[in-house]
């Protein structure tokens, strides 16, 4: 998309949030025209997904119950028993076939599945909960009305965010398993971060240039290279999409390197001392692009 929205993401009926969502819709049905054929079952599901959200109010379901509701509505629906057969299905829709179908249907906006140990087992069926409860509580602030987190430079005590984030629908832990997994935040200890929510500049003794930083005289030079990536069109670097970025780049490095970057506002360095090379992104909303550099 390279025409930018302007809009209070509260009013989830206002026309300019019709307008976004008509080009999201339109946007899909490019991708589905160049896709190549899904199997029947996919497309099932996708058909039976009005009756199962009529059907539930709650915005997340267990796995089990998203399968107990698709069947209900084979069952009773006419315009979706004449087409499939229930017996069919069944012998169909097994675990690894139906965890590939909701992963498509969230590529495609339909619902949120996810593919974690954590979250294996729920199922977002109202994807617009996700978005007015739990990321309007995240990042909400005043003179906007609580409840809404509190954070000291991106940073919010865990137990804390938990309380605000909790629903009838989801304890805080799971509300914040699902935001991290969403790549809203980092969950570090006590604390979740929130790289939105972050105001510093770099710290001082990041990426310093050989110059100025004392080293022995066995110590090889530095030898630099990266890339500019521009963002295509007028939309420039979304306030959004570097945050994100922060946060993936986080749970990476967590996992495989144990170790968290160092990360401030537009900006971050990792270094992976086992292949001595360190490296810095910094992003530059003004110029609409993002410099990724390596040594």
């Amino acid at each position: 998309v390279e025409t930018p929205f302007f809009m209070d993401g509260r009013k989830s009926s206002s026309d300019d949030m019709k307008e976004l969502k008509q080009t999201i819709t339109e946007l899909a049905d490019d991708v589905l025209e160049s896709a190549p054929e899904r199997p029947s079952v996919c497309q099932l599901v996708e058909d039976a997904l009005p009756y199962i959200t009529d059907h539930e109010e709650r915005p997340i379901i267990s796995k089990g119950k998203f399968v107990e509701l698709l069947h209900e509505a084979l069952r009773t629906q006419k315009s979706l028993s004449s087409k499939y057969s229930e017996e069919a299905i069944r012998s169909e829709l097994k675990e690894d076939i139906l965890k590939d179908v909701l992963l498509y249907l969230t590529k495609m906006g339909k619902l949120v599945a996810f593919d974690t140990p954590q979250l294996a087992d729920r199922i977002v069926i109202h994807p617009e909960w996700l978005y007015e409860v739990l990321v309007g509580r995240l990042l909400s602030a005043p003179p906007l009305p609580p409840p809404y987190v509190t954070y000291d430079n991106g940073h919010a005590n865990y137990k804390k965010a938990c309380d605000i984030l909790k629903t009838d629908y989801a304890t805080g832990e799971e509300a914040v398993l699902v935001l991290a997994e969403l790549g809203y935040l980092f969950i570090r200890g006590t604390q979740v971060m929130v790289t939105s929510k972050l105001l510093s500049g770099p710290p001082e003794h990041v990426w310093k240039e050989m110059a100025a930083r004392p080293a022995p005289a066995e110590q090889p030079l530095y030898r630099y290279g990266g890339r500019r990536l521009h963002c295509k069109g007028t939309a420039g670097v979304s306030s959004a999409l570097f945050p994100r970025l922060q946060v993936r780049i986080c749970q990476v490095f967590k996992d495989e390197y144990e170790q968290v970057p160092h990360l401030w506002r537009n900006g971050l360095c990792v270094s992976i001392p086992k292949y001595q090379a360190e490296a810095v992104l910094l992003a530059y909303p003004e110029h609409k692009c993002i410099d990724v550099i390596v040594r």
